[in-house]
């Protein structure tokens, strides 16, 4: 046995202390027989321990011990981590078999560039024969829900399962804010207000080190917003499987509330996700995604999204909207209108963000438009041509109603109306034809309407609902 150091015979048992800069090599250890009731091996400062060719067969065994670290750092490229105070308490050691429990408090990880950061590791080891099964718990700074993992590896075709899992649901607040530096671009306004997320990890890595994953997440009760927009109570469920570079797998996710300026209810989507090694991002394909808004169902089926691709396309199709709560999001002063939408909407979506191109509306009934302008306004607009309009429109009965729908990226939206009808205010119920273009942008008034409902109340009072 080479080692530079010192070696103590006490009442205790036998104490050994290695000097910095030291190395205990075991390749070359031969040994009849030694039993040990304590041992304290204490390493103060860096030190390399090396046993690249133990002898199995040697009869030795060790009973009753404990290895300290104290503020030791191992390298292991291409990171490296720093253990403060760290014991290992072992119960039996020997070539063939052990049983230890180890821990450590405030483990600093370093690998690549990820860094999480642990506030204590417990773990217990169990050798037999070329089993060796470690399990135990680590907490996560910021995090106080425990993860639970097991790892048992074959030491004889090289082969390791493993599976970890929090010991009970992680609170998403927790998780965002210590994460958040890696989940979000500092130039994006997010903030996660409450939620539960239950995670469960299964992975393998065989005799080629290659490694393989299994990830079931189940998300409930997530509230927050995301640069303006506003959900509650969002849930779901994600699966996604990674084998080399390579990952695949499907969600299901339900939002029953989502705002911004107007409310989305009800939404839900569900989808295939895959990433082929031979692509940088992922890609969804969405089997249903569906919702409602403004007294109308829509929704979207069949079609993928492929962050690989700058150009993609989704066709909406909406049904029942209703026409008088999107006047009343539009505030037009005097005028009233009944009656609903059927339609379809394409909509692509490219580098410049997403748009509708040549959208298609048309009344389910019969309705009624109504009104009645200001007549101080009436007295400046006033020529034969707009009277006659103004005159058909106080109480217009329309039975043909379509709507030609554009809209760009920057927040500019484009719709021609086309009604048909007759009104008992112009000449006898006449059939009269009215060609209308409206030109808005959108994006300024769902901010105007965001900004006049309070947005940092809702969210208050939408949490205050939900914990209620």
């Amino acid at each position: 046995m080479q080692m530079s150091g010192i070696l103590e015979m006490t009442d205790g048992g036998i104490s050994v202390q290695i000097l910095p800069d030291s190395a205990l090599q075991a390749s070359n250890l031969t040994v009849d027989a030694v039993t040990a009731t304590s041992l304290d091996l204490r390493v103060t400062q860096a030190t390399t321990l090396l046993t690249p060719g133990q002898d199995d067969t040697s009869p030795w065994q060790l009973h009753g011990g404990r290895l300290v670290l104290d503020g030791t750092t191992l390298a292991v490229p291409p990171g490296s981590f720093t253990l403060e105070a760290a014991v290992a308490d072992i119960n039996h050691l020997g070539p063939a078999n052990a049983d230890l429990v180890f821990s450590a408090q405030n483990p600093q990880i370093q690998w690549e560039s990820f860094i999480p950061e642990i506030s204590s590791v417990n773990s217990h080891f169990l050798l037999s024969g070329d089993v060796l099964d470690n399990q135990g718990k680590l907490t996560l700074t910021g995090i106080p829900t425990e993860l639970g993992f097991s790892v048992q590896t074959d030491l004889q075709t090289e082969t390791t399962r493993f599976d970890i899992e929090a010991t009970e649901s992680l609170e998403l607040y927790d998780v965002f804010e210590a994460f958040r530096s890696f989940l979000v671009d500092p130039q994006t306004s997010m903030a996660i207000i409450s939620g539960q997320a239950d995670i469960k990890i299964e992975g393998a890595i065989d005799e080629n080190e290659d490694l393989s994953v299994e990830l079931d997440t189940r998300l409930s009760e997530l509230s927050g917003n995301y640069d303006g927009v506003v959900f509650s109570d969002a849930g779901g469920n994600i699966s996604l499987g990674l084998t080399g570079a390579a990952a695949s797998g499907s969600a299901s996710i339900n939002v029953p509330s989502l705002e911004y300026g107007i409310e989305l209810t009800e939404l839900g989507c569900n989808l295939d996700i895959d990433l082929p090694e031979d692509q940088d991002f992922p890609v969804f394909v969405f089997d249903s995604c569906n919702g409602s808004t403004l007294g109308s169902r829509f929704e979207a089926n069949n079609f993928t999204y492929d962050m690989n691709n700058p150009e993609n396309s989704i066709r909406l199709e909406i049904s029942g909207l209703d026409i008088a709560s999107v006047l009343e999001v539009q505030s037009f002063e005097g005028l009233e209108a009944t009656g609903k939408l059927d339609g379809s909407l394409p909509m692509p979506l490219d580098q410049r963000g997403l748009s509708i191109s040549g959208g298609e509306l048309r009344n389910q009934s019969d309705g009624n438009i109504r009104y009645q302008i200001d007549p101080d306004q009436a007295a400046v607009v006033s020529n034969p041509l707009t009277d006659v309009v103004m005159s058909a429109l106080s109480d217009f009965n329309y039975d043909l109603l379509t709507a030609t729908v554009d809209y760009a990226p920057e927040g500019d939206l484009f719709v021609d109306f086309h009604i048909q009808g007759s009104s008992p205010n112009f000449e006898n119920n006449r059939r009269v034809h009215l060609n209308i273009n409206s030109e808005q942008n959108v994006l300024s008034l769902l901010q105007s309407l965001e900004y006049t409902g309070n947005l940092n109340q809702q969210i208050d009072d939408k949490v205050r609902n939900n914990l209620e």
